[in-house]
């Protein structure tokens, strides 16, 4: 049922320009101008604008401070869970970055930089779209060259290793094609959890976690919960199988601490009753782990109509997951742009005709739009999968039971559509003047995120101030200094 929402949505996006209110006049694309900050492979970041939020009650951005924060302290969260060696690496890449002092401006080190990106642009060294494994374009000589030519690096060592046995770890890791080659395998025929490298199961088959899943899910049970969402699964020492939980004392504690101590913040300067219950909820689950207090959450979302601030957040991204069950960490803060708003709910009834007349072979398929409620929000900040890849069609998990009692809310993000198209325009223009096609060589897009700063008074935030960055790479390694919480090794 999610995925039918989802295709809905992009079906819509296609015929946008053919619908009331879904599209966009050349005074919203300037409005926007989807600056190209890094160009870099096959990949292009964007900067985008929050226009409005200079124009938010104080109190109001300063929910919005709270729940960015929030979102940023989980970042470690989504590179642990896409491998289990991305921190190291992480880590490796941006000591060399900050401290090289060799010649920058050879072509080893450029390639080493394109690459060192691309790890930032997925949260780690597999593609974010095609799961497969980055190949360096430099070699592992040149990657020990600069290590030992970066004085004063502190790099992700154990205890007793030395850096060149920190390089000897790392040489399969990045260069051998075949260690962990796929993120995400589903190839047909294949055991998806053991060929896959993603960081949610351990010494684990596919069966073993059908089996174990099976033996938990109630038959008949009118309200089940999201079983695996937000656990890996692993092999004890006396060979059963067990969740080790993400939760405030579980794995990942050191930034769902973090996350629950800024949600509390957020709670005390709550909108309306509805927003904070929701995240009193998000808090809960933190806190315990408890599904049903994640299933909570959602719910409480979905039913306020009143809050101008809006969050997404958890561990709700679960197409990072062979098997579809645990969520990649994600966060999304946004509020409500009522202009765009009030145009979606103008072309409802052309979106109805449209589901209406789709072709589908089961007519209980057919979703009646009256309880979907379309949303046009304003993008704040994205982290976890939802950046810098982009937010794209990234919404919070639900059960069949929740969507059929509370119904579904589509998101539309005005702002990265703005951005997008202002860029395309930008293409457009430049291609007509040089002749050459720009989007060629681009085929994935993402952003940088503004950046919010509190202004204090007398120990009080009294407003936030928003700043745009202009560069790609300062902006990773602000991330690297300000939200690094978790230890390289944290899952043994």
């Amino acid at each position: 049922m999610r995925r039918r929402i989802a295709g809905l949505c992009a079906a819509l996006a296609v015929t946008a320009g053919s619908l009331p209110g879904c599209s966009l006049s050349d005074a919203e694309s300037e409005a926007v101008p989807g600056a190209e900050i890094d160009h870099f492979a096959d990949i292009r970041i964007l900067r985008y604008e929050v226009p409005g939020f200079d124009e938010l009650a104080p109190h109001t951005k300063q929910l919005a401070y709270y729940l960015y924060e929030a979102g940023l302290s989980g970042r470690d969260i989504v590179w642990d869970q896409n491998y289990i060696h991305n921190l190291r690496v992480r880590r490796t890449l941006e000591a060399i970055v900050r401290h090289y002092a060799g010649d920058r401006d050879t072509e080893p080190f450029r390639r080493f930089m394109v690459y060192t990106k691309q790890v930032w642009f997925s949260n780690g060294i597999h593609h974010h779209a095609s799961h497969q494994k980055l190949q360096p374009d430099f070699r592992w000589s040149d990657l020990a060259s600069f290590a030992r030519s970066s004085p004063g690096a502190d790099f992700p060592v154990r205890e007793g290793q030395t850096l060149d046995e920190l390089l000897e770890e790392l040489r399969p890791i990045l260069f051998d094609p075949e260690v962990a080659a796929m993120k995400v395998d589903r190839a047909p025929g294949a055991d998806r959890v053991a060929t896959s490298a993603v960081n949610f199961y351990a010494d684990v088959s596919e069966a073993e976690v059908n089996a174990f899943y099976d033996g938990r899910r109630r038959i008949g049970d009118p309200r089940p919960v999201l079983h695996g969402l937000n656990s890996r699964l692993q092999r004890g020492p006396d060979g059963h199988l067990f969740e080790r939980v993400w939760k405030i004392d579980g794995m990942y504690g050191d930034s769902i601490e973090r996350i629950v101590r800024w949600l509390e913040l957020a709670i005390g300067v709550a909108e309306n009753e509805h927003q904070s219950a929701a995240l009193e909820q998000l808090v809960q689950f933190y806190r315990t782990g408890d599904l049903a207090a994640f299933d909570r959450y959602v719910i409480a979302r979905m039913s306020d109509v009143e809050s101008t601030v809006d969050l997404i957040n958890g561990f709700i991204d679960t197409s990072h997951d062979p098997l579809g069950l645990r969520g990649a960490y994600a966060s999304i803060v946004s509020f409500r742009d009522p202009e765009a708003r009030a145009r979606m709910a103008d072309s409802a009834p052309a979106t109805q005709g449209f589901e209406n007349v789709l072709p589908l072979e089961d007519a209980r398929e057919r979703i009646s739009l009256g309880r979907v409620a379309p949303t046009a929000v304003i993008v704040i900040a994205a982290a976890g999968t939802a950046s810098p890849a982009g937010p794209g069609e990234i919404g919070l998990p639900h059960s069949d039971w929740i969507l059929a009692t509370y119904g579904s809310r589509p998101i539309r993000r005005t702002n990265i559509a703005l951005a997008l198209a202002a860029a395309r325009e930008t293409e457009r223009r430049d291609e007509s003047i040089e002749g050459t096609s720009a989007s060629d060589s681009v085929r994935f897009t993402g952003f940088v995120n503004p950046r919010l700063v509190a202004v204090r008074s007398g120990g009080r935030i009294v407003d936030v101030r928003i700043e745009y960055p202009s560069s790609y790479e300062e902006q990773m390694l602000e991330y690297a200094d300000a939200y690094s919480f978790l230890p390289t090794d944290n899952q043994r």
